[in-house]
């Protein structure tokens, strides 16, 4: 199973399987994505700008070196500030 773990990743993927309410007998079947799945947009900032075209603010994205280890209201954040005038 993959799944968007909703939050940063814990010391011990069992703390997420209980919050999903996934049984934790197989959390060697889970495979966890990032915090947010958005955050994966953020790496690819020239498809946003082809994607949103007139009015994308591509500067406002900032630093996409490592997007897994940008908080989610800040994935959120950016997004919406990149995509106001679209």
């Amino acid at each position: 199973m993959l799944k968007d773990s909703g939050e940063a990743m814990p010391a011990s993927p069992l703390r997420l399987c209980e919050r999903h309410g996934i049984d934790p007998a197989f959390v060697d079947c889970v495979f966890w994505m990032v915090e947010l799945m958005e955050a994966w947009f953020l790496a690819d900032r020239d498809a946003l700008a082809d994607y949103y075209a007139n009015g994308f603010l591509l500067n406002t994205i900032g630093d996409t070196a490592d997007v897994e280890q940008v908080p989610k209201a800040e994935v959120m954040t950016r997004l919406k500030r990149a995509t106001k005038n679209t």
